[in-house]
């Protein structure tokens, strides 16, 4: 609109238009009256100037509903973030120190005046409201859109209060049922559950991954340490057989057959050590292998 306005004032200060010929005036003119037109439609349609007086203040509540719900909006993320840390404690094993407890609650302590206000004036608007208008609010609205600052401090950032179909003259279900709105929310709970699922399926396939390359890696090493043994037996000499990577290791008063024995115990040791970790995984990754379909897998 500002832009129209400047671009019509620059023609009209060009010098070139008082040459022009009438027909380019006429032309002008035509093009500045449909201009002003469009404003007049544009201006009608802002301010609400073609609607029924009803509809001009039901409107203007409604704008101002609005904006009382938005300011408790933003009082609600401020409030989450500061009571995130006591969140975590509760879906964790972490713990907060007592000094940082203190801060926490010395924050939300904070923050109450402001959200206690923001409270107030959300109620008292929406009880304007709902006196002056109260079919446009649905039957599923009722009184539990009074709020206080106990049910706000509680509520999700995902609860149904948070809908606005009301200030966007939506009548589709999920935008001012509550039941399908809370059914659509479960629904999306359901599909990022499946999802994570689909993400520890994938780690533990690498973790089973890992651990039969690893156990392999154990069985050829002691089979390894196990023929050059017996080959160690065979010559009779230590001498004879030409040294390996396992000779270097710095093992004191050992010869070379000794400490291929002393080795080779410790990594029978340890791939029995690895082998009862495989089974105590195994109930685990069955459970979880039959609940994705081995597609996903064909790698693995």
């Amino acid at each position: 609109m500002f832009l129209t306005r400047l671009a019509f004032r620059c023609r009209l200060r060009n010098p070139r238009t008082f040459l022009a010929t009438p027909s380019k005036v006429r032309e002008l003119m035509d093009s500045i009256e449909k201009e002003a037109a469009k404003l007049s439609e544009e201006l009608a349609l802002l301010s609400g100037g073609d609607m029924p007086a009803g509809n001009v203040e039901e409107r203007k509540m409604r704008l101002l509903l609005w904006n009382a719900k938005s300011e408790l909006f933003i009082q609600a993320v401020h409030l989450r973030a500061k009571r995130q840390p006591l969140l975590d404690t509760k879906n964790s094993s972490s713990r907060l120190g007592t000094k940082l407890k203190e801060k926490v609650f010395k924050a939300i302590n904070a923050r109450r005046p402001a959200i206690v206000k923001s409270i107030a004036n959300y109620n008292t608007r929406y009880s304007e409201y709902k006196q002056q208008f109260p079919a446009q609010l649905g039957s599923d609205v009722g009184e539990h859109n009074i709020l206080s600052y106990e049910r706000l401090s509680n509520m999700s950032l995902e609860d149904a209060f948070w809908n606005d179909g009301l200030f966007y003259h939506c009548n589709a279900p999920w935008a001012i049922n509550t039941k399908v709105r809370e059914g659509i929310n479960c629904i999306l709970i359901l599909d990022r559950v499946q999802e994570e699922f689909g993400l520890i399926a994938q780690e533990l396939v690498r973790a089973m991954d890992w651990g039969m390359s690893f156990h392999q890696q154990l069985a050829l090493k002691i089979a390894y340490l196990n023929d050059r043994i017996a080959l160690l037996a065979h010559t009779g000499a230590d001498n004879n057989v030409p040294p390996d990577d396992i000779d270097a290791i710095q093992l004191s008063a050992l010869n070379q057959t000794a400490k291929l024995k002393v080795i080779m115990g410790e990594l029978c040791t340890r791939i029995t050590s690895h082998h009862e970790l495989l089974l105590e995984w195994s109930k685990d990754f069955i459970w979880l292998w039959g609940q994705f379909p081995p597609i996903a897998n064909d790698s693995f």
